[in-house]
């Protein structure tokens, strides 16, 4: 089921809202991006076969305001081919995927798109960030990766994987809509993403006021992030296993590659680590996991 305004007019941004279930929030996430100061925008809310009140509240808003769409999937798609699917609907030059239970500063998208319309080397600008705890924009993945080469945006990100808010920041569609997401719905898929998108540009990350703020989702819980996305008992001692293969291939120099083989088996044994004290509730899990990687178990 579509629900579309019939005259189309391509706005410069568009906002792609994947959801399931999300009748708690979703209400919140649609003020606060129909509150911004800039206006020329779409809002594609795929609907992943919901079961609560969810499709209620979506189609109230699209027969309210005639830049959003609301589409209903017959069944559940899963959760990367839904986001897929928001990307592949969009039309705007400017893309972004906006959660269904996130809140966005007024001026979110216009300070984003004067910075982006004025720095062609950019790919993809976000708003400083703190998330539902109170960690800050580093702490959830948000920073400037400025670096002239590929090799040193790439190698940036690689020192930084502990959090990824920074996958809903505003893109430039034309250079994004070539990678289909839903190739990398696994355990730390959204890492592999941004990788690739660092190769195509740099990353920009404002200062000044909180313009976004990352409430719970899915990955609030180590466990049910893990459990969600997990495919192969493998995960269970390797949690990122094919995120891991992904690297090793991107990876062309040999003691290069040699080095991150290193990296991802301390990473893979630390994770599978915190994932055993959460998910069995031990004493011993204590807050410095939590913090560190922004999961409380």
């Amino acid at each position: 089921m579509t629900q579309r305004n019939e005259k189309v007019i391509t706005p410069k941004v568009s906002i792609g809202m994947p959801v399931y279930n999300g009748e708690k929030f979703i209400r919140e996430a649609l003020d606060s991006l129909l509150a911004q100061t800039f206006t020329d925008f779409e809002i594609i809310i795929s609907d992943n076969a919901s079961t609560d009140d969810t499709p209620i509240i979506c189609s109230e808003y699209a027969e309210r305001d005639s830049r959003i769409r609301y589409v209903r999937q017959a069944e559940n798609i899963g959760i990367m081919k839904n986001f897929q699917f928001v990307l592949d609907e969009a039309i705007g030059e400017y893309f972004m995927w906006a959660a269904h239970d996130d809140l966005w500063g007024e001026k979110f998208i216009e300070e984003n798109l004067i910075f982006l319309n004025e720095h062609d080397d950019y790919i993809t600008s976000i708003s400083a960030t703190i998330d539902y705890k109170g960690l800050t924009s580093k702490e959830v993945g948000v920073l400037i990766i400025d670096d002239d080469t590929s090799e040193g945006r790439v190698n940036r990100i690689y020192k930084n994987q502990y959090g990824n808010a920074k996958f809903y920041s505003l893109f430039k569609r034309n250079l994004i809509a070539d990678v289909n997401v839903s190739n990398f719905s696994y355990i730390a898929g959204d890492w592999s993403i941004m990788l690739i998108y660092a190769k195509r540009g740099k990353f920009n990350a404002l200062n000044g006021d909180i313009g976004f703020i990352k409430r719970a989702g899915i990955g609030s819980s180590l466990v049910r992030y893990f459990d969600k996305f997990r495919t192969n008992n493998i995960e269970y001692f390797f949690p990122f296993y094919y995120y891991s293969i992904f690297v090793i291939k991107e990876t062309k120099s040999f003691k290069k590659r040699t080095n991150i083989i290193l990296y991802l088996l301390l990473l893979n044994l630390y994770i599978a680590t915190v994932y055993c004290l959460a998910h069995f509730k031990w004493p011993y899990r204590i807050a410095f996991f939590r913090r560190k990687f922004g999961y409380p178990g």
